[in-house]
């Protein structure tokens, strides 16, 4: 441990890394004792279990949509449920809700203009439902999208791609069922937290909640063997692709290396003195 050292660490960026285990190893307690946000936009493959109850600042993670279902299924929620596994609230009590604002945690999936994103209805589909049955709604953690949208054209554009038919599965809208208690925070309208959450709860798919019909979904994961199953995601196909791509560039240079050496051997048979009378009508090899 560093127990003496005088680190300030508020925001950690992690870009262009693969297979990334985010551990004690990599995010040690001393060391980052201070941080409050942490972005993710690299492949991460696991997360240690008791990762985020070290830090006491954190209130806000980001990632990108394309990994994260992959990494939900490499080890479920676990990590989620850890996170203000102290607090349980009240949540039909608005006045112990503003209490705890200090505590939420926020668990953000950026959407990003000219960036390639997935719908919450692919990161979240119904088939996983299963995995979100026990998501801690009570200790204030929001798994939601978010959309960075530096321009009204880029709200726009985003909203339109939310409101598509079926954009919102009942998987996460289950797990945003509670969404609403993030506008209790926000004195400001013109927040971009405000601008995400009304166009989350204005949606046809929020205000059509009860067609999803929770206890039915909770009373078949209680009666089905729903496990944890390894998925391919965005960044494994292209992992694929570039070893596809390093096969054949391979495989050019064994084409070459056969190539050259069958034309020696054919060099070879010809100049051999035992073959010269078969070949000295043949006009192929006019160069030798």
């Amino acid at each position: 441990t560093f127990d003496d050292l005088n680190s300030f660490i508020r925001i950690l960026f992690l870009f262009r890394c693969q297979n990334l285990a985010l551990d004690t190893r990599f995010l040690h307690p001393s060391v980052f004792s201070q941080i409050e946000e942490i972005e993710v936009r690299c492949y991460v493959s696991t997360i240690s279990v008791d990762l985020f109850t070290l830090f006491k600042q954190l209130y806000l993670i980001e990632f990108q949509t394309h990994n994260f279902r992959k990494l939900i299924h490499r080890g479920g929620i676990e990590w989620i449920k850890k996170i203000n596994q102290d607090i349980h609230v009240n949540l039909s009590n608005q006045t112990e809700i503003m209490l705890y604002e200090k505590n939420i945690m926020h668990i953000n999936l950026i959407a990003e203009a000219n960036v390639h994103f997935l719908r919450m209805s692919e990161v979240f589909p119904n088939e996983d439902f299963c995995i979100y049955k026990d998501f801690p709604f009570d200790q204030l953690v929001f798994v939601y999208q978010f959309c960075r949208c530096q321009s009204n054209k880029e709200g726009k554009m985003f909203k339109n791609l939310i409101n598509i038919k079926s954009s919102y599965s009942c998987t996460y809208l289950w797990i945003n069922q509670y969404y609403y208690f993030l506008t209790y925070f926000e004195k400001d309208n013109n927040t971009a937290t405000m601008a995400n959450a009304w166009t989350f709860l204005n949606s046809d798919s929020y205000k059509n909640i009860k067609k999803c019909d929770f206890e039915r979904r909770l009373s078949l994961c209680n009666r089905s063997d729903y496990h944890l199953k390894e998925i391919l995601s965005v960044y494994d196909f292209f992992i694929i692709n570039k070893k596809i791509q390093i096969g054949v560039k391979a495989l050019t240079y064994l084409v070459a290396i056969f190539s050259i050496v069958t034309n020696i051997l054919v060099i070879k048979t010809i100049f051999s003195k035992n073959n010269k009378h078969i070949f000295k009508d043949f006009k192929h090899y006019t160069y030798l």
